[in-house]
């Protein structure tokens, strides 16, 4: 492993993809998409490769103390978030400090102002 592959496998834990990370990483400047796409599928098994991979993710985990049952459980909360909740007898819209701590969790005052406005129009 060189100081090259360390940076591309940064870029991979960061969100980038194998191709995208690899276009950052090396120069490819005077290489075809298909080449950059084979190459980072290449990449993607080899053995020396994703050991590092998940090494690198797993402490991003543990540094963030995010697991997916985690990320699952606030994508729930948003998706089901019905704007009733967000509403008072008056259809006005509740300041978010009182709102029940489980509908503003995520939620800012501009955001779920914004929310309920477009699904009320």
């Amino acid at each position: 492993m060189n100081i090259q592959h360390e940076f591309l496998y940064q870029k991979v834990v960061e969100g980038k993809s194998l191709s995208e990370a690899f276009r950052i990483a090396d120069n490819t400047t005077k290489m075809k998409l298909v080449t950059i796409h084979k190459s980072a599928s290449e990449l993607s098994v080899d053995p020396k490769v994703t050991p590092r991979l998940e090494e690198l993710r797993r402490r991003v985990i543990i540094n963030h103390e995010i697991t997916v049952e985690y990320v699952i459980q606030r994508l729930k909360i948003n998706a089901f978030l019905n704007v009733q909740d967000l509403l008072d007898e008056n259809g006005e819209l509740i300041p978010v400090h009182l709102l029940p701590r489980e509908t503003a969790a995520g939620h800012t005052q501009k955001k779920y102002g914004t929310v309920a406005r477009l699904m009320l129009s």
